[in-house]
């Protein structure tokens, strides 16, 4: 989610073959295509049966959240959607992909004097709604924003958010679990432990292999990290990631192959004076795999990444790179850990890309979406094969 901050959430990306050191990874399938003709913070997941969905802020006339299904080819399936309407103060939707092949999408909307609230609607495998929309929060005192979502192994989904007051001192991150049903299991809980009167924002969760999840956020000092068991107790105490700074930002992470699972954040370097998009990769157990590992080959500043795990153990991740004609980059990773081939350039539109990319699955390879333009703002995406 985004309030103009990505909530760049991805899932399980398909097989791929291994390749020669510097060989080309990606290939696109396709045109880049338009999936909206205006829109803003878009977000993108697999369908288990298929296909993807992608969801994005409208920017009015008609103010909300809408989306757009596709079937396995990458043709639309039916027209776009309309997940909420009304006030602007709509924002920053995440999506994410449920077992029984339909989705979940959450979005932050203004719902009374207090600010944002943080609301879901399920969808079933044919695109329809289920059931109404929801209010994840209970606390609403203050302001409930950044939502991220995950479907869980089970057949249910953990969203967070971050809590303003919630507590009693600032920001804190919060989640709630819910069954296959879509009904809230157990209260809402609290994610963050450490350091309670200082900002902890952008938290992003992932599905892990055992059923659990892991959710990584913002604190003041760098980017933490917190393990959950598949009945939502806590697996040890707070991970950092990486090194102890305060320059860390907009953290997301996916689960791996391994049972592991990889976090991908921005980091301020104090000699370039502008962010790299920074790896760490962790085992099973939260123990660290290695060190930081810096993602584009560029020095410039790249921002805003995202991170999904291929079903050969490695991830892939996307970030925007603004010095390269303000577009959106790819790198391929082994389940090593080792680069793949180069950073590969995603969209081919020469309007300005907003810093926003999103990630997912599609058949044999992925597809990426972003929102472009200043002087068209709209939806693309562009798939990519496997080979």
């Amino acid at each position: 989610m985004k309030r103009f901050l990505a909530s760049l959430l991805v899932l399980a990306l398909a097989t791929i073959a291994p390749m020669a050191a510097g060989e080309a990874w990606a290939g696109k399938v396709g045109s880049e295509f338009e999936v909206s003709k205006s829109g803003l913070s878009t977000d993108v997941a697999t369908l288990r049966k298929g296909g993807f969905v992608i969801v994005w802020r409208r920017d009015g006339p008609s103010f909300g959240i809408a989306g757009q299904r596709y079937d396995a080819k990458g043709a639309k399936a039916g027209g776009p959607f309309t997940v909420t309407t009304s006030t602007p103060e709509y924002l920053t939707p995440s999506v994410a992909d449920l077992a029984d092949g339909g989705f979940v999408v959450a979005w932050e909307a203004t719902a009374g004097a207090n600010g944002l609230d943080v609301f879901i609607q399920r969808y079933n495998a044919k695109g329809r709604k289920a059931g109404g929309r929801v209010r994840v929060n209970s606390f609403a005192t203050n302001g409930q924003y950044e939502p991220s979502a995950a479907g869980l192994a089970n057949g249910g989904f953990v969203v967070t958010w971050t809590s303003d007051g919630q507590d009693g001192a600032t920001n804190g991150i919060y989640g709630q679990r819910y069954g296959k049903n879509g009904a809230a299991v157990g209260a809402a809980f609290r994610v963050d432990t450490t350091l309670p009167t200082a900002f902890h924002q952008y938290s992003s969760v992932a599905a892990l292999k055992n059923g659990g999840f892991v959710v990584v956020w913002r604190a003041y000092y760098g980017t933490h990290a917190q393990l959950y068991d598949a009945g939502g107790t806590k697996v040890g105490g707070e991970i950092m990631v990486g090194p102890t700074d305060s320059l860390s930002q907009h953290p997301v992470v996916a689960g791996l192959g391994d049972g592991g699972f990889v976090v991908v954040r921005e980091v301020f370097n104090s000699v370039t004076r502008v962010a790299d998009v920074v790896g760490h990769r962790f085992n099973s157990g939260g123990t660290t795999v290695g060190s930081d590992f810096r993602v584009s080959s560029y020095a410039k500043g790249q921002y805003r990444p995202a991170v999904g795990s291929l079903r050969n153990g490695g991830f892939t991740v996307v970030w925007h790179l603004p010095s390269k004609a303000n577009a959106v980059y790819g790198q391929i990773y082994s389940k090593a850990g080792k680069a793949v081939g180069k950073n590969f350039k995603v969209n081919t539109s020469l309007d300005t890309v907003i810093p926003e990319p999103a990630v997912a699955a599609d058949g044999s390879g992925f597809v990426v979406a972003w929102q472009s333009g200043e002087t068209y703002t709209g939806i693309f995406g562009q798939r990519f094969s496997g080979r």
